[in-house]
């Protein structure tokens, strides 16, 4: 047991010993404490059809705004998600107007931290 485990990676290993005496040591093991990186990311990339599929990593309990930026900077979507907390997916209904192309996905919550995300949109159908 380790008491104070430090934030990043913590490297082990087992000293055992046998009934006659004889000890060994274990291979080094790493294990990585705290510090989840939160994000948000779209799969598939590029997204096909109408559905845009979010992986909420270590994201806050809150609400979101969800805005699909174009390469020229305008918000050419716009939605709300509501976020229980955690980790989870989340599917959005893009509108059938889109163009293929590359856009940025922006999800701001209601402190105005902003996680961004590269988009493909392939074609669409």
């Amino acid at each position: 047991m380790d008491n104070s485990p430090i934030t990043g990676s913590n490297y082990y290993r087992v000293l055992s010993t046998d009934n006659s005496g004889k000890q060994q040591y274990s291979n080094v093991a790493v294990v990585k404490i705290g510090g989840k990186q939160s994000s948000i990311s779209v799969y598939p990339n590029p997204v096909i059809n109408n559905t845009m599929n979010l992986q909420l990593e270590n994201i806050a309990k809150g609400n979101y705004t969800i805005q699909l930026v174009n390469t020229q900077g305008s918000v050419v979507m716009q939605t709300k998600l509501q976020h229980a907390g955690g980790s989870g997916t989340q599917s959005i209904d893009l509108p059938s107007t889109l163009s293929s192309g590359n856009y940025v996905l922006k999800a701001v919550d209601e402190k105005g931290v902003v996680f961004t995300e590269k988009v493909v949109l392939s074609n669409r159908f």
